[in-house]
């Protein structure tokens, strides 16, 4: 055997593990470099809902050549994409329902748009679709309910709310609430018979104020209560006092005689329908409606020393030259809308609740405060009120459309503390809600001494706001005007105020008899 043969098959078998291949030319050995391959495996699992097995290999092609010396390495990657099967998240559903109300403009709509982008960010699976109603709905609402056509949700008063709560229209939540994690009944100010079904008359002073019966929506807005507002510039001029605590109706009417100015306009004071009432239990300690002694409701307001308050407010216009005629309202706000931002009015009672209209009116042309309310002669008189609510009521509507949890939910949240404390900012009524007083953006003013109208609640002597009539389907709806009409007359001069007090006492009590009647005889259910 040659030499040369028996060395080329040496080298060939040692290099024989990496698959060497041997090449000769001429008698002579050519060296050639090979790289040895090792492969490595990374495994990557992505989630799915589906199985699928699927494999990438990542090669490398490489020239096989023999070194003489050395092996070198060189690591291939060899990916592997690896699908596993997971268990899918189940996607929220995404509801839809209608909210109908008339707050639309102003800064009740600022803050009923604030209201809803800030729900639709924290229940973004939730469309709350807004529907504009019209400020007089009552007629809308009613052919709705026969329809069967009625918004989910919707801003209403109590006589709407009463006529329509034995016929199934609205939907009982008292269940849903207690399932409601924000749901906070003794944070509210509570008014019956406006979204829950009470049927009770109007009892002992002060009122029941927990949140109790079948209820069918909640709270938003107090509709009843009368604020105090007051010129503080005019006031100063006068060197009248500003009010405190304790200050009485003499004392305004004091003060309201010192503002009053015949050469340059100004008057001393304002005091309408709701501020006579009011003005009226601080006098005689009673409230709207009181038992007669035949066992149905009679009118409260002008009952013993109520009649001598009627006098006082029918003086404030005919005797003492304080306040203007209705009629002349318009004609001195001019441009401004009325006389107090004009700048011509000291004292406002019954307006301060809803000072946010009167801001862009009065800007800064005058200082103006919130004051806390006068007291009447009477021992239980603290700055006499009534408490109204105007709530968001419920439609049985929500459990066709199969989303009375999210009604709910929204309800509630327009009752919470955000929604409540943006209504304080915005100032297009008083808060439905305990401690609007504690935000400070709320307390900011002007107007001055905010903080004064969200403690009504707690510093006034509060009556209910007589609402539930026994035996009228719709509540007091049906007999306010029964009083209210001889007392405008009144104001007018066109009457005196025994003539008043008579025809005012006279219609309420036979209407309220018929009622009773009714109800007794099983005519009505209510």
């Amino acid at each position: 055997m040659s030499p040369t043969i028996t060395r080329r098959r040496l080298l060939a078998g040692s290099l024989g593990v990496a698959g060497a291949t041997v090449l000769a030319a001429c008698g002579e050995t050519q060296v050639v470099e090979v790289e040895k391959i090792v492969t490595q495996e990374v495994i990557k699992e992505v989630p799915v809902e589906k199985i699928v097995t699927q494999t990438q290999i990542k090669e490398v092609q490489v020239d096989r050549i023999v070194t003489q010396t050395q092996i070198k390495e060189v690591a291939v990657e060899r990916v592997v994409t690896k699908i596993v099967e997971v268990e899918a998240e189940p996607q929220a559903r995404t509801v839809k329902f209608n909210f109908e109300t008339d707050h639309t403009s102003g800064p009740r709509g600022k803050s009923t748009q604030w209201a809803i982008d800030r729900y639709n960010q924290i229940k973004p699976n939730t469309i709350v679709k807004f529907i504009a109603q019209p400020d007089q709905f009552s007629e809308k609402i009613n052919i709705q309910a026969v329809a069967g056509t009625l918004s989910e949700i919707s801003l209403l008063g109590d006589s709407t709310f009463q006529q329509w709560v034995d016929a199934g229209t609205w939907l009982q939540i008292n269940d849903l609430l207690a399932k409601n994690p924000d749901f906070t009944p003794a944070e509210y100010h509570f008014s019956g018979e406006v979204y829950t079904d009470n049927k009770e008359p109007p009892g002992p002073l002060p009122y029941d104020d927990t949140m109790r019966g079948p209820q069918y929506g909640m709270p938003y807005q107090g509709a009843g209560i009368a604020a105090f507002i007051y010129n503080v510039d005019l006031l100063n001029a006068a060197g009248v006092p500003e009010p405190t605590d304790g200050w009485s109706y003499d004392d305004m009417l004091e003060g309201a005689m010192k503002v009053r100015d015949q050469e340059t306009g100004v008057w001393g004071l304002n005091s309408g329908i709701l501020g006579m009432q009011h003005q009226c239990w601080g006098f005689n300690g009673l409230q709207k409606y009181i038992m007669g002694p035949d066992g149905h409701l009679v009118l409260g307001n002008f009952q013993g020393a109520g009649r001598e308050s009627l006098q006082r407010a029918y003086d404030y216009i005919h005797t003492y030259d304080v306040q203007f005629r209705s009629e002349q309202r318009q004609e001195i706000g001019g441009e401004y809308g009325n006389p107090f931002n004009a700048g011509l009015q000291g004292f406002d009672h019954g307006r301060g609740r809803s000072t946010g209209f009167n801001l862009t009116r009065i800007g800064d042309r005058f200082r103006w405060a919130q004051a806390p309310k006068p007291r009447g002669p009477h021992p239980t008189s603290t700055g006499d009120n009534e408490y109204v609510d105007q709530p968001h009521i419920i439609a049985s509507t929500a459990t066709i459309t199969g989303v009375e949890e999210q009604v709910v939910d929204f309800a509630v949240f327009m009752a919470g503390p955000e929604v409540q404390a943006r209504n304080g900012i915005d100032r297009g009524f008083y808060p439905c809600r305990r401690g609007v007083q504690n935000n400070p953006e709320a307390v900011a003013p002007p107007p001055e001494r905010m903080e004064e109208m969200y403690l009504i609640y707690e510093k006034c002597l509060m009556r209910p706001g007589g609402i539930y009539v026994p035996g009228s389907p719709s509540g007091r709806g049906e007999v306010e005007g029964m009083w209210v009409r001889p007392v405008q007359s009144l104001f007018a001069g066109d009457i005196s105020v025994d003539e008043a007090v008579e025809v005012a006492e006279r219609d309420v009590s036979v209407q309220m008899a018929k009622y009773k009647a009714d109800l007794d005889a099983g005519r009505v259910s209510r």
